[in-house]
């Protein structure tokens, strides 16, 4: 930041203003996870985005760097340069679908067709005590007869 006093300098070393403007990256919605490398004249951002459009996640990151770049008062001030990825378990958000009634699914219905968690997902675990275990055998191991477990 600019001083008020001419004769006041304050020093940053690229390190503290890379390590500033990764925090300035993490607070943009949507990005888990922010990498910067700051060189004499560039700025280097790779972002990991989580949720959401990751174009709209890179002007919002391109954004905010630009008025945390100022908001520094360098005496330089370094091009950025903003790569953005999606994560790995990152999924597109899911277009409007009509249903069978013709109305369109808003945002938060993932296309469920208005079935609830116990109707649309199977059962883990199924009980299977009436009957013999499918590979023929009564479900005791062999190490369990031999020591009188049972």
């Amino acid at each position: 930041m600019p001083s008020p006093d001419p004769e006041v300098r304050a020093v940053l070393d690229r390190a503290s203003v890379a390590l500033l403007l990764r925090d300035a990256a993490m607070e943009v919605s949507g990005v888990s996870a922010a990498r910067v490398r700051l060189r004499r004249r560039r700025a280097h951002v790779r972002a990991v985005v989580a949720f959401g459009d990751p174009a709209e996640s890179r002007a919002a990151l391109t954004d905010t760097l630009t008025v945390r770049t100022d908001r520094l008062g360098l005496a330089w001030t370094p091009r950025l340069r903003v790569r953005v990825t999606p994560s790995p378990h990152w999924l597109p958000r899911p277009e409007a679908r009509p249903d069978a009634d013709g109305a369109a699914d808003g945002p938060a219905d993932l296309g469920g067709g208005g079935a609830g968690p116990a109707e649309a997902l199977p059962l883990v675990h199924e009980d299977r005590s009436d009957g013999p275990a499918p590979n023929g055998s009564d479900g005791v191991r062999s190490d369990d007869r031999e020591e009188g477990a049972l």
